[in-house]
């Protein structure tokens, strides 16, 4: 959220004072316990208060001239509460909390494409061209997952399958054979003393939902797909 202007501070505080020297609480429409009403390029949100982590009250931002059009908003899920929703989801590695920290952006009509095409983003890996021309597969002994490199960033950064590119062909439903991209790196906190942060997104019209896992949690995304929908159709008010 942008800063608040001059004119607009003043007006907060003018709000504020007079509520306080009245004795009188904020509105309990303003207060609804622990409900965020956002509104994100044109589509309003109620979204519980837990999964801010900012310190501006709930109550404030539904003060009048605080919607700046952003298109975009920073959640975190607390990793206990994901782990009760999504089966096999293991909320912690050592030291780490997995907490599940979720962007949600409303997409212009231009860049829809761009979260959906296949082809353009994974074509070079299929046909082993471009900087995928010497590519490094392997798949996950334990989830039979493929992961495949850039010879270059072996083994650091990688992008994971369900299906390999040298047996299948390149389906036309990214989310069908997609999972993530992760970068593998030291950490004094996790349990193996490396801990690969995975980035993966899902679409739902015009709505997109970037996420990170660790790798250890890289094989529940299509749940955490599926978990994720279900909140967006709890938080997005029909219009």
């Amino acid at each position: 959220m942008r800063p608040l202007t001059s004119r607009t501070q003043h007006a907060t505080w003018a709000i504020l004072t007079c509520a306080l020297l009245a004795g009188i609480a904020a509105p309990a429409s303003l207060l609804a316990a622990d409900i965020y009403t956002l509104r994100l390029a044109g589509h309003d949100f109620e979204i519980p208060q837990r999964y801010f982590q900012d310190d501006v009250p709930g109550w404030l931002r539904w003060l009048p001239g605080l919607d700046d059009g952003s298109r975009d908003a920073l959640l975190t899920i607390d990793a206990s509460e994901v782990a009760a929703a999504v089966p096999g989801f293991k909320p912690k590695d050592g030291g780490y909390i997995e907490d599940l920290r979720v962007r949600v952006v409303v997409l212009r009509d231009y860049e829809i494409p761009r979260y959906l095409d296949s082809k353009r983003r994974f074509s070079d890996i299929w046909n082993s061209t471009g900087s995928y021309s010497n590519r490094v597969i392997e798949r996950d002994s334990e989830t039979g997952l493929v992961r495949v490199y850039r010879a270059i960033e072996y083994p650091w950064s990688w992008e994971v399958f369900t299906v390999s590119p040298e047996t299948e062909t390149l389906s036309s439903d990214i989310f069908s054979f997609w999972l993530g991209h992760c970068l593998n790196g030291p950490s004094p906190i996790s349990s193996t003393g490396y801990l690969a942060i995975c980035h993966s997104h899902m679409v739902v019209g015009d709505i997109a939902m970037h996420f990170t896992v660790t790798g250890q949690n890289i094989d529940k995304i299509h749940r955490l797909r599926i978990y994720l929908a279900d909140l967006l159709s709890q938080w997005l008010k029909k219009q």
